[in-house]
């Protein structure tokens, strides 16, 4: 009698499992790593795919907010980049009875990695404050060098610049009906004649 109970096929079955999950989880990390390498940043967010196994990536106005909290606020905290959060220690006097000293952890979706943080988002006064300094900053005409090889991800827009040189703008348009709605313009142009579209200045500005 070749027939099997069920208990024998339950016990066959999580043997065959537990030999088949390591190489399971090497594809998966693998089929990972080639996704990061090969598809551009669009894509990653589509996907929810993550840098490593314990942080989520941030979609594109959680990178922007991220940059810019972390320009305004670098005289007053202690940031740590690889969990997202930051150390208050000097708090801005425009702020200091809404946002006391202490762990601030961006929030990421719907989840606080660290719950025992201050929750950070972009209604939160001390985000609001960092985004109200980034709009008063002074952009006297500079020279920037992006360093793409350093970016994590694959831009493909950027990757066809890496090399080049050119000019490039930014400028805020604000129009009023009902509400005051603005919208960030970017121009740009290389030393060769070629035009950037908006989501290629986007992208670049994001290296």
């Amino acid at each position: 009698d070749t027939c099997r109970t069920p208990e024998e096929i339950e016990a066959a079955f999580n043997q065959l499992q537990s030999e088949l999950e390591e190489v399971i989880t090497h594809r998966v990390q693998e089929t990972q790593e080639k996704l990061l390498e090969n598809f551009d940043e669009d894509v990653h967010d589509r996907l929810k795919l993550r840098l490593d196994e314990a942080e989520a990536r941030l979609d594109k106005i959680g990178r922007w907010f991220w940059g810019v909290s972390r320009y305004a606020l670098a005289k007053c905290a202690r940031f740590e980049p690889q969990t997202y959060s930051f150390a208050l220690q000097d708090v801005p006097s425009d702020v200091s009875q809404h946002a006391p000293p202490g762990h601030y952890q961006l929030i990421r979706g719907a989840a606080q990695a660290d719950m025992l943080a201050h929750a950070y988002r972009l209604s939160h006064p001390l985000g609001e404050w960092a985004l109200q300094q980034a709009r008063q900053a002074a952009t006297p005409v500079a020279s920037v060098a992006f360093d793409y090889q350093r970016h994590e991800t694959k831009l493909s827009q950027v990757e066809a610049l890496v090399g080049q040189s050119g000019w490039l703008t930014l400028q805020c348009l604000a129009f009023t009906a009902f509400e005051t709605t603005e919208r960030l313009l970017f121009s740009g142009m290389t030393d060769s004649g070629v035009l950037l579209d908006q989501e290629a200045c986007e992208k670049l500005m994001s290296v």
